[in-house]
């Protein structure tokens, strides 16, 4: 049996991170290693995979680190 991710919805990523819904749609646009997202139903509600979230993060700050 396939195991899915816990998902996470946009807005709660946003809050997560602490940035704007706004800012994770530029994000979506300009940054080829943010998680692609999931679109469900005719709205287009958007989830995101949780696991490649922390990933990416993690990946941002090792990126980040460099500069320190």
């Amino acid at each position: 049996m396939v195991q899915l991710s816990e998902m996470i919805t946009l807005r709660n990523l946003a809050r997560i991170i602490g940035v704007s819904r706004q800012t994770i749609y530029r994000w979506m646009e300009e940054d080829s290693s943010f998680p692609t997202p999931i679109r469900f139903g005719q709205r287009g509600t958007i989830r995101f995979y949780k696991d490649e979230v922390i990933r990416y993060i993690e990946e941002k700050r090792k990126n980040y680190a460099r500069f320190d």
